[in-house]
């Protein structure tokens, strides 16, 4: 690598002179090598930066972890029956939004219960009353869009074919076991 030194003239610009017992660089090398020096520069502050940040944003999460914690015992003192809405005014007092305490209580309470968190393998079968609250909440919007007999049709035929892929006997005991539903067969 060339060293160059940069003076100042009188004009103000800056005037470019290799070291002594180096020979004069051309434009390009110049360039080339002011830029190298740039971008030495720029991943040193860039790396610097970073690892303040990592450190910075470690010692944010605990200040975090350590709010939730404290939030989660005042919302035990101040949110229970009888307390006219302690927590809320609390809170607007120290203009905290609720869902923000609501959400670091919230992972406060996970940190300290981590089985609650984990899915198990188990598929628990919808209720009846599952299955009607789906229905009631599409029915509306199939109302609107379904409103012709033949519309209902092709809207029935084509949930039916969208189930073609499970076996007729699935179909025929999932029929069976709801009252409510009719035989596909």
């Amino acid at each position: 690598m060339f060293e160059i030194i940069t003076e100042r003239t009188q004009e103000g610009t800056a005037v470019s002179q290799p070291v002594a017992g180096e020979t004069r660089l051309n434009d390009k090398d110049f360039d080339e090598t002011l830029l190298n020096v740039q971008i030495a520069e720029l991943w040193q502050t860039h790396e610097t930066y970073r690892s303040i940040l990592r450190q910075e944003s470690r010692t944010f999460r605990g200040l975090r972890d350590e709010l939730g914690e404290r939030l989660a015992e005042m919302k035990k003192m101040l949110a229970r029956p009888g307390r006219a809405g302690e927590w809320c005014s609390w809170l607007r007092q120290r203009h905290i939004p609720r869902a923000t305490a609501d959400r670091l209580i919230k992972k406060h309470e996970q940190k300290l219960h981590p089985e609650n968190n984990c899915l198990n393998d188990a598929i628990v079968e919808p209720t009846q009353e599952d299955i009607e609250k789906l229905l009631n909440s599409m029915l509306p919007k199939l109302r609107k869009i379904l409103r012709t007999p033949s519309s209902k049709n092709c809207f029935m035929e084509l949930l039916v074919k969208s189930f073609a892929d499970m076996e007729d006997s699935e179909i025929m005991q999932s029929s069976e076991s709801h009252s409510l539903l009719p035989k596909l067969r």
